[in-house]
């Protein structure tokens, strides 16, 4: 009885860590579309400081997309492993 609450507790754990990556990206995410509304669309045609500061907001800001993205996928994944582990498989007939 104690290993499957400590199952379940880890369990738990894992998806609320995931849950806490998606909000903390979410936030940064937000934070570089604010501090760059409109510049990389112009900077990076600007020579001078306007160039290099342009494509550190996109790498930031499509590192933290490809975040989101793999971490939306985790999700459902561990539920779906969950759920072949702990039953004999989905129901599909």
């Amino acid at each position: 009885m104690v290993m499957v609450f400590l199952a379940a507790l880890l369990i738990c754990a894992l998806l609320l860590s995931a849950a806490m990556v998606l909000l903390g990206v979410s936030a940064v995410c937000a934070g570089a579309a604010a501090a760059g509304a409109g510049s990389p669309s112009c900077g990076g045609c600007c020579p001078g400081r306007a160039g290099p500061w342009c494509g550190k907001w996109l790498a930031l800001f499509g590192i933290s997309m490809a975040v989101i993205l793999a971490d939306a996928a985790f999700i459902p994944a561990v539920g779906i492993t969950i759920d072949v582990i702990l039953t004999d498989g989905p129901d599909l007939c």
